[in-house]
Parts: C-alpha cells; structure tokens; sequence
C-alpha cells in the first residue's frame, strides 16, 4: 500500500496558517496519530512561552482537499 499526503493546518481566532507541504503517511490512522502528537507540542510550546492556548485547532485535510478531521488544542491537556 502507498503512502498519501495529509496536511495539518492551524486555526487560531480568525487566523489560517496553512500547512504547504504536508507530510506522507501511510493512513489516516497515522494521520491522527500525528495530528494528536503535533497539538500536544503545540499546547505545551504555547504554556512554557507563558502564552494562552485558546481556541486554537489542528486540522487534517488530504490530498484531495477533503477535511477529514480537526482537534482543539486545549483538548490534548488532560
């Protein structure tokens, strides 16, 4: 089986940061995986820079442009 492109995006208030390049995976199992990893990062990068998390999310978007899923920042602090 191939490996597919997902993107992960970043929602935060009104702002977009697209995510350009991408990262190969082999399924969207992988995908998720990463995009809960990456929010963990993100969430204590924010806090150790003193910063609030806030609304922030992580998307998951395929080649195709599809949304397949989306993961608030804060939801990673348990």
């Amino acid at each position: 089986m191939g490996m597919s492109r997902y993107y992960f995006h970043i929602r935060h208030g009104g702002a977009f940061i697209p995510d350009d390049e991408g990262m190969e995976l082999k399924d969207f199992q992988a995908a998720r995986a990463e995009l809960l990893a990456s929010a963990a990062d993100l969430a204590m990068a924010e806090m150790r820079a003193g910063r609030s998390i806030g609304n922030q999310t992580i998307e998951i978007e395929d080649a195709a442009g599809r949304l397949l899923d989306a993961v608030p920042v804060r939801h990673t602090l348990h």
